[in-house]
């Protein structure tokens, strides 16, 4: 690893999601474009946010980064919500993704208020 963002376990974490994100919507070609083109952009931000915000140099400014990549995660979970209303996902897939992004949240809102001491 090159990079000290590359070494942080919520961005591993976040890049881990996104395998499974990606390969569900490459398994499930029949959910609609404009839900598969807010997904991908929404899942794609949050690891490009935590890097981005790591290589920020003021608190503040990792923040404002890491606050964005918390909700681009909350995101993800709304459209999967709405996969789920449409009966695109089991529920199974759906629990384990939703539970995924749970946890993400919870490591991004502890570095939140870590860059707020």
């Amino acid at each position: 690893m090159k990079f000290p963002f590359q070494k942080l376990e919520v961005y591993k974490r976040a890049r881990n999601i996104n395998k499974k994100v990606f390969q569900f919507l490459q398994a499930n070609p029949q959910i609609g474009k404009e839900l598969r083109d807010q997904l991908s952009r929404a899942a794609l931000s949050v690891p490009l946010n935590i890097s981005e915000g790591s290589g920020r140099f003021s608190n503040r400014d990792k923040r404002h980064y890491y606050v964005t990549a918390r909700s681009s995660a909350l995101e993800c979970v709304a459209c999967f919500d709405a996969i789920l209303d449409q009966q695109q996902v089991n529920e199974v897939f759906y629990e384990s993704i939703t539970d995924d992004y749970a946890s993400l949240t919870k490591m991004l809102f502890m570095l939140i208020k870590k860059m707020e001491e």
